[in-house]
């Protein structure tokens, strides 16, 4: 009988904790292998420059760069489904590529609602989607161990709030 309660007991003190490491196991979002140029809808490729703290384009459905062969930085402003506010900082932080899918807005509407005084170039997307171009790039080992082929449980940004015990964007 003591057994059993024992048992029950351990049972229900480490389902939670079970079920949550099974949960980072299964995929929420998979990944993109390739740009997929026969898309109809407009994107835009960028990676999150931390110098700069600014989105930056590195493509879209007519020409692809890479980070290296990038002739100049040009500054990319995100309205709508933005990766910053959904992914966890782990992966736009350390250069994970992603596609964000919408309508890229005319330079007179930017030119009406931004003031963008750099030397930079500015493009500004109505982003209605997001997903990552290859695989996911971050420096956090826990997330290591699982494939970087599809986002988890653990990439979105709701679970930085459990991991830094707050808002860790507060500082940001």
């Amino acid at each position: 009988m003591k057994v059993r309660k024992i048992v029950k007991i351990m049972l229900i003190v480490f389902s939670p904790l079970i079920a949550l490491f099974i949960s980072f196991v299964f995929p929420v979002k998979f990944t993109l292998k390739d740009v997929p140029y026969n898309d109809e809808r407009d994107f835009l490729v960028i990676w999150f420059n931390t110098n700069l703290n600014q989105w930056l384009l590195l493509g879209d459905k007519n020409e692809m760069n890479t980070i290296d062969t990038m002739g100049k930085d040009i500054s990319v402003i995100i309205e709508g489904a933005n990766p910053r506010e959904e992914a966890s900082m782990d992966l736009w932080l350390w250069g994970t590529l992603f596609i964000v899918y919408g309508e890229i807005l005319s330079e007179e509407y930017i030119a009406e609602n931004y003031d963008f005084n750099t030397d930079r170039e500015l493009r500004v997307i109505r982003s209605t989607k997001w997903n990552i171009l290859g695989e996911i790039r971050t420096r956090n080992s826990f997330r290591r161990l699982f494939s970087k082929r599809y986002l988890t449980v653990y990439d979105l940004r709701w679970f930085d709030y459990v991991r830094y015990y707050g808002d860790p964007y507060e500082w940001w």
